[in-house]
């Protein structure tokens, strides 16, 4: 029982150091997983969310889920998602889209990718995708890590 606070400290640096490097890669134009929200459309009841995702590492993936956390305009936690991908192919656009039901569009402020806890594909794990993803918007709404 001993050995166990010092495994768990090696577990978190072991996974803060793959971050950290993912990070580095993607600052200095590594590969990226590209994640674009591309439009917020309020439609009667509904707000869309339109993603353009860009798997620019050298593994196709076959599938990956983003925990997302929506913000309202005061900054304050309104929901947490997870949002499925699907296959995303490297080096090909695709487009998703993900109906929030009893959502106003104009009353979320920002969205964070607080986690991927499912991401397959080759050897590639959760953690990998996580360290690869590039978010950015062109909606009014913010798309952040």
């Amino acid at each position: 029982m001993s050995h166990l606070p010092s495994l768990w400290k090696s577990a978190a640096l072991a996974l803060m150091m793959t971050l950290v490097l993912a990070g580095i890669a993607r600052a200095a134009g590594g590969p990226a997983i590209n994640v674009e929200l591309n439009t917020a459309k309020q439609t009667d009841d509904t707000c869309t969310l339109s993603f353009v995702f860009r798997n620019g590492l050298a593994t196709p993936i076959e599938a990956m889920t983003l925990e997302v956390v929506l913000f309202d305009k005061d900054g304050l936690v309104d929901k947490f998602l997870r949002l499925k991908t699907g296959p995303l192919p490297t080096a090909k656009l695709r487009v998703k889209q993900f109906a929030l039901k009893g959502r106003q569009c104009a009353s979320l402020s920002r969205i964070l990718i607080n986690g991927v806890p499912d991401c397959s594909g080759g050897k590639l794990t959760p953690a990998q995708c996580l360290g690869a993803l590039n978010p950015s918007s062109r909606a009014a709404i913010a798309l952040i890590l």
